[in-house]
């Protein structure tokens, strides 16, 4: 698929040259907004460059656990904020300091004199977002908006009560034209639906003796549904669009919508089923992410075809960024490990883009058992769940193979407690599904190597002091440093190094010997 563009080379040419300015500033230590000292360690990894130095302000600096610290910057020049452009420093215990992120590095001139008053620019805001009534006393400072060489703007913040909203507006401070208006307020509301969750053959205690009978409604299946919140969905609107999710349904792609907001009626005979539970699991695992403390990992509004096309299939698209569900066999829509497993694509696109459009057997294979661990991870966060359940991924959607071949008790479409290691399952060309031979080399079963792999380390790590599992943060934080044509050596030492910024290391020696183990890495160590 397409690999980056110019622009992003040049974007990361300048981050760093960014990486290199920030050795000349000073910061502080402690948790709070400024800064005095920067540590001499840190000095001596990063290195001057043109950008001028008096262009970032140092504006926060926390403390992680473990002994991180992070650094964050706000660019400004002679004295007003460039909007948008920030740059987040990393200082991991026992490792050099590091840039994670930067954004608004090109070339910004020295900002002209207002033409237009603070008050006027006020007014124009106000009268643009037809603010009738106020919850609070509106404000306006200066910004340079990034566009060509910079406009100069004043940014009015407007807490509306009518409409209601937090309205920011950006007025040209020059020639008074509205430049932009964003309406902040996270305003929500929820909905009703009974769903499976995750799936019908957990619910039945991973009995088989349950039938698709062609997407046919039955009371048992009926009785394993479980009545949920839908959280989230956006205010003043009836459809389910919400903050994670956005999800439309059939070959025409139709809202579904419903005045109350409750769609408990829906059963799985109706294609709307499939549409509730594709957002309530969107948004569950997205709301799952972000109490990990991720907050800048997919965070936005996935759109979501369900029931869109009539192959026994689903997808997530990199290039238009959708997660299609089909209906051949089982509904994929009606397994909650077949919605999370995509949308743990989407979370992969989300941190590296380079990663998910490679082709290669290692990428391809490491896309597929980090998301089949995400569908492991979300069913141990569902009600009811043990390990037998979360380990077998797609227990329901693969229930074809039950028909076909009876003797086949509870089967699954793929395991995260696959004991092999990677030359044997590399060797193995067969479907990993059925054990059929398959003749390629299965990138969905070598996936499995990797799933299992994370599955054993979070059951023997477990939990941090903040009673979140371990391996959940290390891999999605490691995932940021997958690169293209990712191999999984690589991956593992990615692992450690995600170990050492969010615990200081504390779990190498469990990761390097399971990595070892699975010959992954050699004797030596990754």
């Amino acid at each position: 698929m397409a690999g980056e563009s110019r622009r992003d080379g040049r974007r990361f040419a300048a981050g760093l040259e960014l990486a290199a300015v920030i050795a000349t500033f000073s910061l502080a230590l402690v948790a709070g907004p400024v800064a005095s000292a920067i540590p001499a360690r840190v000095a001596r990894q990063l290195r001057s460059a043109p950008v001028p130095p008096s262009q970032l302000e140092p504006t926060r600096t926390i403390h992680l656990p473990g002994g991180g610290t992070v650094h964050q910057f706000q660019r400004e020049v002679d004295g007003v904020p460039v909007l948008g452009a920030q740059a987040v420093v990393n200082d991991p215990p026992g490792a050099p300091p590091r840039l994670v992120s930067e954004t608004g590095t090109g070339a910004v001139s020295a900002p002209p004199e207002p033409a237009v008053s603070k008050a006027t620019a006020m007014a124009i805001a106000e009268a643009k977002v037809g603010a009738s009534q106020l919850r609070g006393r509106p404000s306006a400072r200066l910004v340079l908006v990034p566009k060509g060489s910079g406009i100069l703007a004043w940014a009015v913040s407007i807490p509306s009560a009518q409409p209601l909203g937090d309205f920011e507006v950006n007025v040209d401070a020059r020639w008074s034209d509205v430049l932009s208006v964003r309406n902040l307020l996270r305003d929500f509301q929820r909905g009703t639906a009974k769903i499976f969750v995750p799936n019908p053959v957990v619910s039945n205690n991973g009995d088989v003796g349950l039938h698709d009978k062609g997407g046919r409604n039955s009371k048992r299946l009926n009785r394993l549904r479980f009545r949920v919140k839908l959280h989230r969905l956006v205010d003043h609107q009836h459809c389910l669009k919400g903050r994670f999710a956005k999800v439309l349904v059939g070959r025409h792609e139709d809202p579904v919508c419903r005045r109350s907001l409750n769609w408990s009626r829906i059963r799985r005979s109706n294609d709307k089923f499939e549409a509730l539970m594709a957002y309530y699991h969107v948004d569950h695992e997205q709301s799952y992410v972000q109490s990990l403390g991720f907050h800048n990992v997919d965070n936005r509004r996935q759109v979501v075809l369900a029931d869109k096309i009539r192959d026994d299939n689903s997808f997530f698209s990199p290039f238009t960024r959708t997660l299609t569900l089909g209906t051949g066999g089982v509904d994929d829509g009606e397994d909650a490990d077949v919605i999370s497993h995509e949308y743990g694509h989407s979370i992969q696109n989300s941190e590296s883009p380079a990663f998910l459009r490679s082709t290669s057997l290692e990428a391809g294979s490491l896309a597929e058992g980090s998301a089949d661990y995400m569908a492991a991870v979300m069913s141990a966060q569902d009600r009811g769940t043990n390990n037998t359940d979360d380990v077998c991924i797609f227990d329901w959607d693969a229930q074809t193979w039950g028909t076909l071949f009876p003797s086949l008790n509870r089967h699954c479409g793929r395991r995260a407690d696959n004991p092999s290691t990677l030359s044997q399952e590399e060797s193995n060309q067969r479907d990993c599904s059925n054990g059929f031979p398959t003749g390629p080399i299965d990138v969905h079963c070598v996936g499995t190597v990797w799933s299992s792999a994370l599955w054993k380390l979070r059951q023997s790590i477990g939990l941090d002091s903040a009673e979140q599992a371990v391996m959940d943060r290390d891999m999605i934080a490691s995932q940021f440093m997958y690169k293209h044509n990712e191999r999984f050596r690589s991956a593992a030492k990615a692992l450690l190094a995600a170990d050492t910024d969010l615990y200081g290391g504390a779990h190498q020696a469990a990761i390097q010997t399971e990595m070892i183990d699975r010959g992954i890495c050699p004797g030596t160590g990754c």
